[in-house]
């Protein structure tokens, strides 16, 4: 552990609250979070809320991503006296979501053979975890995931609803997955030893964004089955800042150009020119897209500046530097 980061324990203080037989496996939820107390405390509420199966015990690791904030060890210690969940709390002075991960995977594999990731701008249903266990076991996967569900903070503009802009893709339970998110997500620590032992060769941080799909592909494509898990999917609540056109848009261009990169990543340079024939179709799509919303309105327009951006991301991704390789100092 970085000699510069803190760590606090919010345990409960009754006998039983953490105790558990040496047969019991644990599990440890890991939350990276950033300035988002009161999302927090809810994380951490569902997570005490969760229907553990025999032979399993809970417990939860909060990552603070902002070692000057003090909130997410107030937070824990509250939510761990109120439920009597075992919360851990460790402070990552290195600024970035792929840092924070990275620590709470250094953590957690010492303490458990299985770690689970939620966002701290989420919560999750009661068999939340259940699901997820069961399916590893069901599907013979060493990743467990799923979809996220979104519930508005206000009521957005009618175009937004209209448009479905936060409907996600839905599949079958136990269909094998390409990669996987950290929004709702559980696997068995000793899958990282497909990639290696150092932190570096886990999460990237030169991604500014996507770099949990750039961590499950590589993870997958050096083995590792991931499963999806279509029940109990958590909730994350969207804030009126993300509907809005210009951040639906910025966020669909970020997606192209992670996307292209973890491409580049992991076909080389024989990806650059399928990544620019699907930059194009997706120019074209977005500009017939645009023309549509000239009859159909608003919500097709933005769908056309989305494919726009896509397609204009997966080119800046195809042409950029590549990432350099996993394990690289």
């Amino acid at each position: 552990m970085d000699a510069n980061a803190h760590t606090s324990d919010a345990r409960d203080p009754r006998p039983n609250a953490a105790g558990a037989s040496p047969t019991v496996s644990p599990i440890v939820v890991a939350i990276a979070t950033f300035r988002r107390p009161d999302g927090l405390a809810r994380a951490l509420a569902s997570v005490a809320a969760q229907r553990v199966p025999e032979g399993h015990r809970l417990s939860a690791l909060v990552v603070n991503n902002d070692a000057g904030d003090a909130r997410p060890h107030e937070v824990a210690a509250r939510v761990a006296r109120e439920t009597g969940l075992a919360i851990s709390v460790v402070d990552e002075p290195r600024r970035g979501v792929a840092h924070a991960r990275n620590r709470a995977l250094s953590v957690a594999r010492a303490e458990a053979p299985l770690v689970a990731f939620l966002d701290d701008d989420e919560e999750a249903p009661a068999g939340w975890i259940a699901a997820l266990l069961a399916a590893l076991a069901r599907f013979d996967a060493e990743v467990a995931t799923g979809t996220v569900h979104s519930a508005f903070e206000v009521e957005p503009p009618a175009w937004v609803r209209a448009g479905r802009f936060f409907d996600r893709p839905l599949r079958a339970t136990g269909s094998r997955r390409p990669w996987a998110f950290t929004g709702n997500v559980l696997l068995r620590t000793d899958a990282l030893a497909r990639l290696g032992e150092d932190e570096r060769s886990w999460f990237d941080p030169s991604f500014a964004q996507g770099e949990d799909r750039d961590f499950f592909t590589r993870l997958a494509r050096a083995g590792a089955r991931i499963a999806w898990v279509a029940e109990e999917a958590p909730v994350e609540r969207v804030p009126a800042s993300r509907t809005t056109a210009e951040w639906l848009v910025a966020r669909m261009r970020g997606i192209g150009r992670s996307t292209a990169r973890v491409e580049r990543r992991v076909r080389g340079v024989r990806a650059i020119p399928l990544l620019l024939a699907k930059s194009a179709v997706w120019i074209a799509i977005g500009l017939a897209q645009s023309l549509a919303g000239i009859a159909l309105g608003r919500a097709m327009r933005v769908h056309g500046r989305r494919s726009l951006a896509y397609g204009a991301g997966l080119a800046a991704g195809a042409l950029g530097s590549a990432p350099s390789a996993p394990g690289g100092s």
